[in-house]
């Protein structure tokens, strides 16, 4: 089939979590695609490609960049198993930049395209969110020509937005929730390795916090506590397993057995498995002690004031009870429904898009960029995936959200209500840690 004359027009919408990158993408007119890559990166050498694989195979899988500088990095599940180095020297947004060149190259192989036009906006950490204006241009720069797999790819950019984690869910709420700029609600946000607040009073943004809202207080600082405690020494490829297996150990305590074989031998297991028990317990109350210091601290007294708060990220799954616990006590939040799980109520949104069933946790780890995904599909309603409501535009709360968290868009956009259907509630005491079913291991994997 030949190539279109003009580039794709492509709408993407993507989260570069630190343990998998996920992202909502179509081209105009047609259906929504999920991708989903793992978060491995690492430069190598030209050299070491001849038998890796990653010229071949699925290519959100077996990644393969050129930058405009000729360095080659590897991205996904293949890079595990190249050898290499860790872009260490890298800053924190440029390994974003590499992943989001991983996911466009990866959409262009699908669509068998070598030219797209590119509609994009994006989540950021608050750690990184503050470099947000080098990140962009960075960004514009690497996507306007690079290889992927050897192929040259060339993006015409639209449009590029960027907001902080949980801006996502904040709009989404604000669609769903008439009363949402008539009280103060906090959104929290849990992942891999960050942790992020956004605050509104009264629907809008609280502001002149800066970069106290986020701090890097994400799942990693648990298990880094575990492997101390613990004394856990793991290669490196049992490594990229241990975080997996430490959140499914919470709900399966078989995976505390499958920990300490990768550490241990013969008779030191049992021992292994008894110190790794001891090891996760102390761990857990360290870190939700720290956590909820961390929010109160950050917070102060406008925390007694919060009327809802909405929990979500893959690490606040895993804290779901004593996130419940902490939050329940506050005066204005006793009522089970002023506590909120993100993700749920988008659930069957997401699937009624995808076609397919997905689980409540994925559910969870997706509902940021879901949230974003609609949003921008409502900003630009021709690159949508099909007819879009007749909607109104944005009210005071959301415009001064956008204007708060949008750093740059390249051409002018009308601001409108985004295509959301709107479901049943269900609270946080309704979610239990998922136990996925033996026909779906490995569908759903923690960020």
């Amino acid at each position: 089939m030949p190539e279109p004359r003009e580039p794709v027009p492509v709408l993407l919408a993507i989260d570069n979590g630190l343990s998998e990158t996920k992202a909502f993408w179509n081209v105009a007119g047609e259906p929504v695609q999920l991708m989903r890559l793992s978060p491995e990166i690492i430069e190598v050498q030209s050299e070491n490609l001849l038998e890796s694989g990653l010229l071949g195979g699925r290519p959100e899988d077996n990644a393969l960049i050129e930058i405009i500088d000729g360095r080659l990095f590897a991205v996904g599940k293949q890079a595990r198993d190249l050898r290499g180095k860790s872009p260490v020297e890298e800053t924190k947004y440029q390994m974003s930049v590499y992943k989001i060149l991983a996911t466009v190259g990866a959409i262009a192989t699908r669509l068998g395209v070598t030219r797209l036009e590119l509609t994009i906006a994006t989540l950021l950490p608050f750690s990184e969110y503050q470099d947000r204006k080098e990140f962009i241009e960075l960004l514009k720069e690497q996507l306007r020509e690079f290889n992927f797999r050897k192929t040259p790819i060339r993006c015409k950019i639209e449009s590029v937005a960027v907001k902080p984690e949980g801006a996502g869910i904040s709009i989404s709420y604000m669609h769903r929730e008439a009363n949402f700029k008539d009280q103060n609600t906090l959104v929290l946000m849990v992942g891999h390795r960050d942790a992020s607040l956004l605050p509104f009073e009264e629907g809008k943004p609280l502001t002149g916090m800066g970069d106290q809202l986020g701090d890097q207080l994400g799942f990693l600082e648990l298990q880094k506590q575990v492997v101390t405690r613990a004394a856990l020494n793991l290669s490196a490829r049992n490594q990229v397993r241990l975080p997996e297996y430490l959140f499914r150990a919470k709900a399966e305590p078989e995976y505390i057995q499958r920990i300490a074989e990768m550490a241990v031998t013969g008779t030191e297991i049992k021992k292994k498995v008894a110190r790794l028990q001891e090891a996760i317990t102390a761990s857990q109350k360290w870190y939700i002690s720290t956590l909820t210091h961390w929010i109160k601290a950050t917070l102060g007294p406008f925390l007694s004031t919060v009327d809802r708060v909405i929990i979500s990220g893959g690490t606040a799954l895993y804290l779901q009870e004593d996130l419940v616990e902490f939050f329940s006590a506050l005066p204005r939040l006793h009522d089970p429904d002023s506590i909120i799980w993100g993700g749920l109520e988008s659930q069957a949104e997401i699937e009624a898009w995808l076609g397919s069933e997905i689980d409540t946790e994925l559910a969870v780890r997706l509902a940021d960029v879901y949230g974003l995904y609609v949003d921008t599909m409502a900003r630009f309603p021709n690159l949508g995936p099909g007819e879009t409501e007749s909607v109104t535009e944005l009210d005071e709360s959301e415009e001064s959200l956008a204007v708060a968290t949008t750093s740059e868009e390249l051409t002018d956009t009308e601001p409108t209500n985004g295509k959301a259907k709107a479901g049943s509630r269900r609270q946080a005491k309704d979610v239990k840690l998922p136990v996925v079913p033996k026909q779906r291991q490995g569908a759903a994997k923690r960020s």
